[in-house]
């Protein structure tokens, strides 16, 4: 069992019975009462608990206060573990030793939280299984900042052979991606996994060319997956209006972290104001609220609009 195991149980028996003995939990652990207080250290200095020590009766508890903290903080903590234990169990969002962390958190987990991430599940609107073979290649290279070399395929079906230094992994609406600098396009480019036909961690080192603040900010400057990484400055501004049922379902929903909203009630609509890197990707979504959505702002993005209702009418009147 490892620390991070024994300090698990030892606040939740805290927490349930504010009550705790070297003995009977190194006994437990098969390891030393000396290991068993290290962890109480721990537990005291580092997460700073205010521990004490009951010398009539041998154990160690709280102080009223703490308990109350780590009452609260814990239930929070077995409800995250629980939500946890439901995501490790979908293979397509979690690609790496899911069984193995599923595992883990059943074996630490108290039998009611087990029972409760049997009634959690998760789903995503036409997703992929992500290319589980290449999630470790890429993570070490990003950790070890070592090239890759793959074999990349486009979506016209050719082939390309590419050296690439690995910055950032984002799964975007359930599809997998990789930012990184290409040699041969001699920028940043992301790369669909699924398209990745091979690939191997070379033993070639390298610098990254933004810092890991720069990347993030361009990684999120605007709606979607398709960001102008190797532009400065934020995304085109876009207005979209939602009505009906459409206003409604659009409640709470975030297109962009600097989104603005504006929600009349009286006349049923809802607007979103937010920067876009792709106009055809952010068509696509809004498509998908039929009449009840309509293009405000820019002019050049509701032209566009419109000219793609002519072509799909076309195809029926």
């Amino acid at each position: 069992m490892s620390q991070t195991e024994r300090i698990f149980y030892i606040l939740e028996k805290l927490r349930r019975e504010n009550r705790i003995t070297t003995g009977a939990t190194a006994k437990r652990f098969e390891v030393s009462s000396r290991t068993v207080k290290r962890d109480l250290e721990y537990i005291r200095d580092r997460l700073d608990y205010d521990l004490l020590w009951s010398g009539g009766e041998k154990h160690y508890y709280l102080s009223s206060r703490d308990l109350e903290k780590i009452r609260l903080k814990g239930e929070e903590e077995l409800l995250f573990y629980s939500l946890a234990m439901g995501f490790c169990r979908n293979r397509k969002l979690m690609p790496l030793l899911s069984q193995s962390i599923e595992d883990h958190l059943a074996q630490i987990l108290p039998p009611e939280y087990r029972e409760l991430a049997n009634h959690i599940s998760y789903g995503l609107f036409d997703h992929s299984e992500p290319p589980s073979r290449f999630f470790s290649c890429i993570l070490k290279g990003i950790s070890e900042r070592k090239s890759l070399d793959m074999v990349y395929s486009s979506l016209k079906g050719s082939h390309s052979e590419r050296r690439v230094d690995p910055l950032h992994v984002k799964n975007w609406n359930g599809q997998w991606y990789l930012a990184a600098w290409c040699h041969l396009r001699k920028e940043i480019r992301l790369f669909h996994l699924n398209r990745i036909e091979s690939l191997e961690l070379s033993r070639v080192s390298f610098e990254p060319p933004l810092d890991g603040v720069e990347l993030e900010k361009r990684m999120n400057s605007g709606f979607g997956i398709m960001t102008e990484l190797n532009r400065d400055g934020a995304g085109r501004d876009v207005t979209i209006r939602f009505s009906g049922k459409a206003a409604l379902l659009t409640e709470g929903l975030v297109w962009h972290p600097s989104q603005s909203v504006y929600y009349n009630k009286e006349e049923g609509r809802r607007e979103f104001s937010f920067p876009v890197s792709s106009y055809e990707e952010l068509l696509n979504r809004v498509f998908s609220y039929r009449e009840e959505a309509e293009v405000l702002a820019p002019d050049e993005l509701r032209e566009l609009w419109k000219e793609k209702i002519r072509k799909m009418a076309a195809n029926y009147l």
